[in-house]
């Protein structure tokens, strides 16, 4: 989907009438925003990390596997960063264009224990 969207990008940059509205209105840039909203991935319960590492420098590394909980509340706060998601895209979209004023974009962390 960013692909699509990235040929869109160009295809729309290349043409005389471009406008970066012309962009966040396509279909492109609409279809990548319903995806990521529906296809949040994180649940409530416990999930497993594993780091994999590779260096052309020879290392050492103490665990690469961590457990974390997620509660609701969790949950509730990463979904809020769905919404930041397209204002994010707008902004990278846009950097560059004359006199624009990135939005204001603030994320939502979740600090929770490995064990």
């Amino acid at each position: 989907m960013i692909n699509e969207l990235n040929k869109k990008l160009f295809f729309i940059k290349s043409q005389s009438d471009y406008s970066y509205d012309r962009i966040i209105r396509s279909e492109e840039f609409n279809d990548l925003c319903v995806f990521i909203n529906q296809w949040f991935w994180w649940k409530q319960g416990r999930h497993e990390c594993i780091i994999q590492v590779e260096s052309k420098e020879k290392f050492r590394i103490s665990g690469n596997t961590f457990k974390f909980e997620l509660n609701q509340t969790d949950i509730q706060n990463l979904q809020r960063n769905l919404e930041q998601i397209k204002d994010s895209f707008i902004n990278e979209i846009r950097n560059g264009e004359d006199s624009f004023e990135p939005i204001p974009v603030q994320w939502n962390w979740i600090n929770t224990r490995f064990y």
